[in-house]
């Protein structure tokens, strides 16, 4: 943050009349909005001792997917909405069950789905995918109090993460498996099931970002 700090003061003085413009503030924004989401998708996941590196593919996949099923397949846009995300359930429970049931390292088994992720995206996606439906492209260019909508999408899931794993009995649980995963299984916690369960949160994030 202190590094941050200083660069925001020296570009403030060297661009005073382009940095420090509502402009550029709202631009900044709005291009860590995806980054942001994809981030509370990767803090689940490390405070329960695991690491997911597919998160980034599988934006990329859920992104080229729904954009597939509504140009060239003529699939309504809340439907293919709900089978995007019905895809990134899938893909998460696949990571979930291969860490925590098969028993594979996470960086392993994450870096090996991330590559067959990315390559049935870059299938899909071929020489690209454009010129989708007004109402969809709606979805992100919006604008909320001079802000696209995305900015306050991820401001919402961040503020509802926050509570949910500072607050809540079930999202607490993942802290005590990331911190002992011995001491949370003599506690009586169902680690299986908790790890595949935040693999598909993870995923859904990334789904929802893509």
């Amino acid at each position: 943050l202190v590094i941050m700090l200083i660069y925001s003061i020296i570009f403030s003085l060297i661009y005073p009349r382009t940095f420090t413009t509502y402009g550029n503030f709202a631009a900044i924004l709005i291009n860590m909005a995806i980054e942001l989401v994809i981030v509370i998708a990767m803090s689940i996941i490390l405070i329960s001792g695991e690491i997911d590196l597919s998160l980034g593919s599988n934006m990329a996949l859920c992104g080229v997917l729904c954009g597939y099923l509504m140009k060239y397949m003529g699939v309504s846009i809340p439907m293919a909405i709900i089978i995007t995300f019905a895809v990134a359930v899938i893909i998460g429970l696949i990571n979930g069950v291969i860490i925590a049931k098969i028993g594979v390292t996470s960086f392993i088994a994450t870096l090996a789905t991330s590559l067959i992720y990315k390559g049935i995206a870059v299938r899909i996606a071929g020489p690209g995918i454009s010129d989708l439906p007004l109402n969809f492209n709606a979805v992100g260019q919006e604008m909320f109090l001079k802000l696209q909508l995305p900015v306050w999408y991820s401001l919402v899931i961040l503020i509802f993460f926050s509570y949910c794993m500072s607050r809540t009995r079930f999202f607490r649980q993942y802290y005590y498996i990331g911190g002992n995963v011995k001491a949370a299984i003599l506690s009586g916690m169902n680690i299986p099931r908790m790890k595949i369960i935040a693999y598909i949160l993870s995923s859904c994030l990334a789904c929802f970002a893509g």
